[in-house]
């Protein structure tokens, strides 16, 4: 369920960093599985440090399906692939315009999706 927006710009605003900084932490966690699986620690960094998070979600995806991991494997997939929605959800709140007519009802706006691809606005009620 949708929660209210406060009226204080300020608090949408730590709202929004704080949804910045969870998911820098995600995409530092997601780089240290990934480099966990190079046996050397400095060569794994390396690696992991050059990828931007949706190529470190599809390598971890592919590395879940390695039959000696067993059900870590398992698990490595379901996190992954919840990490992999949570980057989406955090690209369409970030790389979008909004317009919210009423702080009190989440659900009166608009989206504009703001990429190359599909320009249409998304109605939020």
């Amino acid at each position: 369920m949708p929660r209210k927006l406060p009226h204080d710009e300020d608090e949408r605003l730590r709202l929004l960093g704080s949804i910045m900084d969870a998911y820098s932490a995600l995409e530092i966690r997601c780089q240290v599985i990934l480099a966990g699986f190079v046996t050397d620690e400095g060569v794994g960094i390396v690696m992991a440090a050059d990828l931007n998070f949706r190529e470190i979600i599809i390598k971890l995806k592919v590395l879940s399906t390695i039959p000696e991991l067993g059900d870590a494997g398992g698990l490595l997939k379901a996190w992954s692939q919840q990490a992999d929605a949570v980057g989406q959800l955090r690209n369409q709140l970030v790389h979008s315009t909004w317009a919210i007519s009423d702080p009190d009802y989440p659900k009166s706006g608009v989206r504009i999706k703001a990429s190359a691809g599909e320009k249409r606005p998304t109605w939020m009620a």
